[in-house]
């Protein structure tokens, strides 16, 4: 039977939650998670509805929807996915998927940062083949593609759309 965790760990694979479960070290493969202040690290997790303020790490990890925010939340790993409401948040590997975050740090290499969408805003993205679409952004690195205006944007070989009242350097 399914239940809420609070203040639990939980290893493993393949465990399910269809309660909030609240404060938990969640590790292993497969797992699914509902609620706060979570940590979870390992590979396929996915972090569902009312996620806040989560830790998550690993690869292939996913918080695909969900009715919470993720103010100040911290994403590491590979290939993992971040497809609402970041805020302030810490992202950093590779191939990660970051869809509508301000606020943020993002570093690594191949990153997606608005995830192709509408604008977003005061970003630092630093790394190598990130995709970034964001206003009021600082981007450094190599290879870099940059959508939006109002961004300091350095390094080598950066292609940037939009730029209105940016500074670009760099080759």
């Amino acid at each position: 039977k399914k239940k809420k965790v609070t203040r639990g760990v939980v290893s493993g694979i393949n465990h399910g939650f269809i309660q909030d479960s609240n404060n938990c070290l969640v590790s292993g493969s497969g797992n699914a998670v509902y609620g706060n202040n979570n940590f979870i690290w390992g590979a396929n997790h996915q972090g569902l509805s009312g996620v806040n303020n989560i830790m998550q790490g690993g690869f292939s990890t996913q918080v695909t929807n969900g009715s919470g925010n993720l103010y100040g939340s911290v994403l590491v790993g590979w290939n993992n996915t971040l497809s609402y409401g970041s805020k302030a948040s810490l992202i950093t590997g590779r191939d990660n998927e970051v869809a509508k975050t301000d606020h943020s740090i993002v570093g690594g290499f191949n990153n997606d940062v608005g995830n192709g969408s509408s604008l977003y805003e005061n970003n630092l993205v630093v790394g190598k083949k990130n995709q970034v679409t964001s206003d009021e952004s600082i981007v450094g690195g190599d290879g870099n593609t940059v959508t939006g205006n109002r961004q300091i944007v350095s390094g080598f070989n950066n292609d940037t759309t939009g730029g209105n009242s940016s500074i670009l350097s760099g080759r």
